[in-house]
């Protein structure tokens, strides 16, 4: 056999293995997308317009089930907002159902109230100790009761589960809470979450013999419990695949807010939503110019006082009542909002060493890297000569931009503002070995140097506590900001890291919003700090205040004071001292004359359950801390991680014949935020992306190296011939 037929024969035979090699690589990425696509869209697309799923048990199959509506109305008086959050479940099916929906709140939600409606008649629940909410709610189920259960996974993640929802009925669980405004930058605002980025969840899968708690907890979540996130299944909700039609509102929501400020009012606006407001006397009635809105990022509302209006401090109170309702004699809780001093004093500016830490995980794809590296380039703009800075960057891996900090030059600048051009979203969310670099080698940095990390993310993890210790073990001398990226943050993890590492946070919303926050924190960076603040209490009280010590006071950034007093000093005044710079200051505040406002008491009781929380990272026994917990929540009537609610309609609605479906409501994709996949299938392992994409070119390349093997092979036997 001719030599160049036999190389031809073997360049056929290798080109022949390529493209079965592509075809096969093809198929397979083929079959996962079309698996992945009947879950998110194929059998979505075949249900009426407003209409949420839930999985019959077979693999990618779906069919009609439970609406979700819900309705919060809002009112907001000073510094205190009383909501009513209303969940409508309408069973479409001819079968007998139990919906979960797994949900957001503010993480410094007061959850004191829940109530069961069924057509007429409403049904009060009743906060227990939450293995025993859970047994009782179980025993509903079996016995045919019409029954909800209200448990808190997160400070803001809770999950609500509605029993025995009969064919074609409707019920509805109403929950009510307290939550304190926020107050920054001579404006202030709530916030109101309405769906849940997906959470990242890092550690080795647990078999489920392994731990039998987790068998008889199962949640219904797309995450697999880790020995990181032993509860990864209750906080991972499925959520539904990004709607692309306007006149379609998945998972709607319906918001009435009024607001009675108790002064002028120069503005109120929204960076979230379009609002339609009207106004009798001092009270606002306010609500999205569109009636109803899908639920796919957070809610927020602000207020600008006219200029004579803004608060230098402010204190409100409220008296004590027993069970009786009759008032309790020499008690009182109090909030305190304490302004930092006006008119701060110029100083020499300090030479900073900042640390950049940036999230570049899958979770953070489509508008929440634009947003995260327009505010790291906005950031690194204004670094002064003087300073020293380094950037993290992190996914399933980190990456340090510098072996060390470098200083603020044009060229370090130049550098560093193409390498942020160069970030891409994709991988998981591994925070630890990132934290790890940005709090190490702290003996490096120059003396005379302020340290100052500041840390971009959505914060979309599920091991929060082992993050919030590791902050506490390496913080150092060093402080730690924290900037919320996206539409739905994880609020909850952006203001505890920033509490315990001793700095603030700050909120971006949308890529409009960069440079008027970035500008913010920024002076807050380098404004001077009111300094060595104490509260001096009248003698003869006893005085319960959170937090016990007051941290220093940033530009333009309150700190809010919770407080429960007793004795026969209330009518006297409180003094508050500090230091500006050289100066010292100090104010009166008339405890007697403090304005009068409902519900003080429960955020005093949610702050100080948030405190004793706090015990398990800085190392206390997790028992001791429920120990402490219990009693105080069962007092109060709150919702925590060891109580719940649970409410039972006693008049039996199923026969126990008749079998009940389980329905899993998902939320809605985060506004803006790239499809998550593992989040809207219904198993997923630990990660917050896949490599169905890198897969899908590597077969297409390698088809396109076959063809072209294969032409030059057939060109060279025509010329030869």
């Amino acid at each position: 056999m001719p030599s160049t037929t036999l190389k031809a024969q073997q360049t056929d035979s290798l080109s022949f293995f390529a493209i079965t090699l592509a075809l096969l690589l093809g198929l397979q990425v083929i079959n996962l997308e079309a698996d992945a696509n009947t879950e998110q869209y194929t059998t979505i697309a075949e249900v009426e317009a407003g209409q949420l799923l839930y999985k019959t048990g077979d693999y990618g199959q779906y069919q009609q089930a439970v609406l979700k509506e819900s309705k919060a109305d809002i009112a907001i008086s000073g510094m205190v907002a009383q909501v009513k959050l209303t969940q409508t479940f309408t069973n479409t099916t001819n079968s007998w159902q139990e919906g979960v929906y797994v949900f957001p709140l503010p993480d410094d939600a007061a959850v004191y109230q829940m109530r069961l409606t069924i057509g007429e008649r409403v049904v009060e629940g009743q906060i227990k100790e939450k293995q025993q909410a859970k047994k009782i709610y179980q025993q509903a189920v079996n016995s045919g009761k019409r029954a909800a259960l209200v448990e808190q996974e997160r400070p803001n993640m809770f999950t609500t589960s509605v029993a025995n929802i009969a064919p074609k009925d409707t019920i509805s669980v109403t929950l009510s809470y307290q939550q304190t405004i926020q107050y920054d930058h001579e404006r202030f605002s709530l916030r109101f979450p309405m769906t849940i980025t997906p959470r990242y969840i890092p550690g080795q899968p647990i078999a489920p013999t392994a731990a039998e708690e987790i068998v008889i907890d199962a949640g219904s979540g797309w995450g697999v419990p880790t020995h990181q996130v032993p509860d990864a299944d209750r906080i991972t909700p499925r959520v539904l695949p990004p709607n692309f039609s306007p006149e379609h509102i998945q998972n709607p929501m319906r918001l009435n807010v009024t607001l009675d400020a108790g002064m002028t009012l120069a503005s109120i606006a929204s960076p979230s939503h379009a609002l339609q407001t009207t106004r009798n006397n001092s009270v606002y009635q306010i609500a999205p110019s569109n009636t109803v809105v899908p639920m796919d990022k957070d809610f927020i509302l602000s207020w600008r006082p006219a200029p004579e209006a803004t608060p230098k401090a402010a204190l409100f109170a409220e008296k004590t009542l027993t069970p009786s309702n009759q008032l309790l004699e020499n008690e009182q809780h109090v909030l305190l909002m304490l302004m930092p001093p006006q008119g701060s004093l110029k100083t020499q500016r300090v030479a900073r060493e900042m640390i950049f830490v940036i999230d570049t995980s899958g979770s953070m794809g489509g508008t929440s890297i634009r947003q995260a590296k327009q505010a790291l380039a906005t950031t690194i703009n204004r670094l002064a000569p003087q300073d020293r800075f380094n950037i993290v960057e992190f996914n399933s891996d980190f990456r340090v931009l510098y072996p060390q900090p470098v200083a603020a030059d044009r060229k370090n600048i130049r550098q560093a503002l193409s390498y942020i051009r160069s970030l891409k979203a994709s991988g998981g969310t591994e925070m630890a070995p990132a934290l790890q670099a940005a709090l190490a080698e702290q003996d490096e940095t120059p003396k005379g140097y302020i340290r100052q990390v500041v840390f971009m993310t959505d914060g979309s993890v599920g091991n929060e506590e082992a993050l919030f210790q590791q902050i506490q073990r390496q913080l150092g001398n060093s402080r730690l900001f924290t900037v919320g990226i996206g539409s739905a943050p994880n609020s909850w993890f952006m203001r505890k890291a920033a509490e315990i590492g001793r700095g603030t946070h700050t909120w971006i919303g949308s890529t409009n919003e960069v440079a008027k926050k970035m500008s913010a924190l920024f002076q807050k960076l380098e404004s001077p700090l009111a300094t060595d603040i104490t509260l001096h209490w009248p003698e003869g009280l006893q005085v319960d205040m959170l937090p016990a010590r007051v941290p220093d006071l940033y530009a333009g950034e309150p700190v809010i004071v919770s407080a429960r007093i007793r004795g026969q000093a209330i009518e006297k005044e409180l003094t508050i001292t500090g230091r500006n710079g050289s100066h010292r200051w100090n104010k009166q505040l008339s405890l007697q004359n403090a304005a009068q406002s409902e519900g003080i008491s429960r955020l005093w009781a949610r702050t100080k359950i948030e405190n004793l929380e706090d015990g398990k990272t800085r190392g206390e026994d997790s028992e001791q801390v429920r120990n402490k917990v219990l009693p105080l929540a069962l007092k109060n009537q709150l919702v925590t991680a060891y109580t719940s609610f649970v409410a039972i309609d006693q008049t039996p609605a199923r026969t126990t014949e008749a079998l009940q479906k389980k329905n899993v409501i998902p939320n809605t994709t985060p506004a803006g935020q790239s499809p998550q996949l593992q989040a809207m299938k219904s198993h997923a392992w630990p990660q917050t992306a896949n490599g169905t994409g890198f897969n899908l070119i590597a077969g297409l390349l390698a088809l396109l190296a076959a063809l072209i093997l294969r032409y030059h092979s057939r060109r060279k036997r025509v010329l030869q011939a």
